[in-house]
């Protein structure tokens, strides 16, 4: 996907390319309308120096046009309105610029940076409750027509005055497609009842059913025209009901697909070329459950513009054991959007905290930012780096933006910013390569969207939840499968036990890319259309292993009856188990959450049992591959719990390419050739120690890196085979490359490791080295077979070592 400006920012093999030249994008975000004027350059001069390439911030409209067709990009009517001078200063600072036009800037703005005057003269473009009442005078409704109008002149004056010239300069190098789009909707668990929302919801039906008829027949109800529909509003406790919510979910998702077409075209129309993004929200409260979900937002739009990357929001608050998989997953769910075609990058990353008291730690983001560039990321946004003002009552949260960010509203560095320009030094040296890398997972643990498209049913920061599972014809609860069993239980004892595996997405997903996966382990309720269960059926006929729990699919997606699977396995449920207690193998007396129910099929072997000795557990083959069903799910509060899943799905006969004997430390290796990268952290707030191995295939010896000791809620990016010259590699360290340099017949390269501890390294060389220093000192070495082995204490500073031929 290359693009025309070689100047400009483009994409090719899922990395970013500036200038011509892949890179890992480390950005930093800045909102020059919350900073004083006098203090820009501060501000960008401290992100060059912590190793940033590019500013990033939003252009508020109600900023800009204050009144109708009254524009200010230059400053005239407020000096931090000069949003022309801050992309020259940027420029000046050899910093390349991501603009964010809105509509939406959001940002804690009281306005959402929407104009006031935009729905005060023309109040129609208001979205309405339920109640038929504004959510507020900033909420406007998608489709509205004369929103769109006005928006899309906005876009075009912004782009005609300001994001043009900096494309054609080669200083742009990404837009924002609005900001979080989807998030009203979410976090006030209730859609759009206005007059455009209800016109767009009668249209939607009327091209999903062409036929009336087919809609009334679904809805168990006489009906005479399309606007007959209401949208649901009330506790869901029939299938009629949770039909109509299901129609309303999916409604949703093409109105955002819709409004994201409109925003597209006006970019396009306006000649701006560089990529566009949006953001996918989730993370609340430090956890990401909901990550998945807004996913779902942008699937139709991932379908329609393939083109579009979608940026995470990754805020985890706090760092802990219980919260690493959450990055991961967040990952995955946008690389799956963008179906691993595109860079994987984080549009808000946290630096700092959006509120005063949740205390963030420089170690602890480094931490996180090391994870997330070992499981996927290839660019990030540092949000916020800066610290900002409010201009007079236009802060939502008061005068303060942002606290214990990497420099304060006036650009005097704060403790994060070391931590930033750490970062920044590493992705100097590796980001390259990193961005190359890839990681390989022969496990996929399957991500079906409908079973997460739930937020008017079960909203996220509402007590009060519409779904009643029973009286809609279910057996359980989907969202417990959902948060407590995949999310917390399966999810977490994977990265737990460092197994690799990917999310792939059964609705953007073709069978050819499931048949990558050995085994597809997948948490399955009673719901999942006819496309998806005849592509798992073959996805087993042709050779696979496919491991469900805790049932197989008896409805399709409007609740009629649909059992392909079931058929094909001559699946029956009997009755449920007198005890929640299982066996499985060596496993004996292990509870679990939902059943286990009584279950056969046919010609199947037994592999659990409950209490009774009745089968709940079963493996049949289908063609070339194998079934293996449990009618029970489990959580994770127990010890027998991870090892559970491990029995489940035969983890111990899996191939990990890392072998770690501490499951306290997660580590996670990429590989671009024979070089590599191996993250390994310590998410535990006590110092943990670990032997590590690197199996480079299946006959090899392995790569044994000795004991590796991590202090506290720390972790490391280890460099695997790099190539030092022609005749030397470093073949690994426990310290962090930060730097190298030939200088005739001396290599020169850096190392930091964690203080105090003991590090070691190992070169392969053709020929032995005359001399080796360590900070200046000759050290005393041994080579064997062309193998030296060094072992030093480590500074926890850059320490310099070279090889003198």
């Amino acid at each position: 996907m290359k693009r025309s400006n070689p100047a400009a920012c483009s994409i090719q093999q899922r990395a970013f390319h500036l200038d011509g030249k892949p890179v890992f994008l480390h950005s930093a975000e800045m909102h020059y309308f919350r900073v004083p004027r006098k203090y820009w350059r501060k501000h960008l001069e401290a992100m060059r120096e912590a190793g940033c390439q590019a500013v990033s911030t939003y252009i508020p409209w109600s900023w800009h046009e204050m009144e109708e067709n009254t524009y200010d990009f230059t400053g005239e009517t407020h000096p931090e309105r000069d949003l022309k001078g801050f992309v020259r200063e940027a420029a000046d600072c050899g910093l390349k610029v991501t603009l964010k036009p809105g509509p939406y800037a959001l940002a804690e703005l009281t306005d959402q940076g929407m104009p006031g005057w935009v729905t005060t003269r023309y109040p129609e473009t208001l979205a309405l409750g339920e109640d038929g009442r504004p959510w507020g005078p900033a909420f406007i409704s998608y489709p509205s027509p004369v929103f769109r109008r006005i928006a899309a002149k906005w876009l075009k004056k912004v782009c005609r005055e300001v994001l043009l010239p900096a494309q054609k300069a080669g200083h742009l190098i990404m837009v924002q497609l609005c900001n979080e789009i989807g998030m009203f909707h979410w976090l006030r668990g209730g859609g759009d009842y206005s007059e455009s929302g209800l016109n767009a919801w009668y249209a939607y039906l009327a091209e999903r059913y062409p036929n009336l008829q087919d809609l009334a027949d679904l809805l168990d109800r006489p009906l005479y025209a399309y606007t007959d529909v209401a949208p649901p509003k009330d506790r869901c406790a029939t299938r009629r009901m949770f039909v109509l919510y299901t129609l309303w979910h999916e409604f949703h998702r093409r109105l955002y697909a819709d409004y994201v077409d409109f925003l597209m075209d006006v970019l396009t129309e306006a000649k701006i070329n560089v990529p566009r993004f949006t953001n996918v929200g989730g993370w609340v409260y430090g956890r990401a459950h909901e990550v998945p979900l807004n996913g779902t937002f942008q699937h139709l739009t991932a379908e329609r513009q393939p083109e579009v990357l979608f940026g995470i929001d990754h805020i985890p608050e706090f760092i802990s054991p219980n919260n690493l998989h959450d990055a991961v997953v967040a990952n995955q769910i946008c690389t799956e959007l963008q179906r691993d075609k595109l860079p994987l990058y984080s549009a808000e990353f946290q630096c700092g905290s959006r509120e005063f008291g949740v205390q963030t730690y420089p170690g602890e983001l480094g931490l996180f930012t090391r994870l997330c560039m070992a499981h996927g990321l290839t660019g990030l946004n540092h949000y916020m780096f800066s610290q900002g003002r409010n201009p007079k009552g236009r802060g939502s949260d008061g005068p303060t933006f942002y606290w214990y960010n990497a420099v304060n509203y006036q650009g005097v560095k704060q403790p994060m910013h070391p931590e930033v320009a750490q970062i920044g030094k590493w992705l100097k040296q590796n980001g390259p390569a990193l961005v190359q890398s890839t990681r390989k997972a022969t496990l996929g643990v399957p991500f079906y969207p409908p079973q997460h498209q739930s937020e008017f049913l079960t909203p996220i920061l509402h007590k009060v939840h519409k779904l009643d599972s029973w009286g809609s014809g279910l057996s359980f609860d989907r969202n417990t499968l959902r948060d407590r069993c995949w999310f917390d239980s399966l999810l977490r004892t994977l990265n737990r036990s460092g197994q690799p595996y990917d999310l792939p997405d059964l609705h953007l997903r073709s069978a050819q890319d499931l048949a990558q996966y050995d085994q597809l382990a997948l948490a399955c309720d009673e719901i999942m259309d006819a496309h998806t269960q005849q592509k798992l059926l073959g996805y087993v006929r042709g050779g696979g292993t496919l491991t469900v729990f805790p049932t197989l699919p008896r409805y399709d997606l409007e609740l009629k009856p649909c059992t392909i699977l079931r058929d094909a396995f001559g699946y029956a449920l009997g009755s449920h188990s007198r005890s929640n207690r299982i066996r499985l193998g060596a496993m004996k007396d292990v509870p679990v959450m939902y059943g286990p129910i009584e279950v056969s099929m046919k010609k199947a072997k037994v592999i659990a049992k409950d209490i009774d000795n009745r089968p709940v557990g079963l493996e049949a083959k289908a063609g070339k591959g194998t079934l293996r069903l449990f009618s029970f799910f489990h959580g994770y509060s127990i010890e027998e719990h991870p090892r559970l899943w491990e029995a489940m799905l035969n983890l111990k006969s899996a191939t990990r390419e890392v072998q770690c004997d501490n499951s306290a430390l997660h580590t996670a290796l990429r590989r671009n050739g024979d070089e590599g990268f191996l993250f390994v952290g310590n998410f535990h707030r006590m110092p943990h120690t670990a032997h590590l191995r690197i199996q480079d295939g299946p006959k090899a010896e392995p790569l044994d890196l000795g004991c590796i000791e991590l202090p506290m809620l720390s972790g490391l990016i280890l460099p695997i085979n790099h190539p030092l010259s022609k005749k030397i590699t470093l073949r690994f360290a426990h310290g962090e490359l930060t730097g190298e340099q030939t200088e005739g017949r001396t290599i020169r390269f850096t190392l930091q490791g964690r203080p105090n501890t003991t590090g070691i390294l190992e070169l392969k060389t053709t020929t032995d080295p005359k001399e080796i220093r360590l900070d200046g000192a000759p050290v005393n070495f041994e080579s064997k077979n062309g193998l030296i082995r060094l072992h030093y204490t480590q500074s926890g500073k850059e320490q310099s070592f070279e090889i003198i031929g």
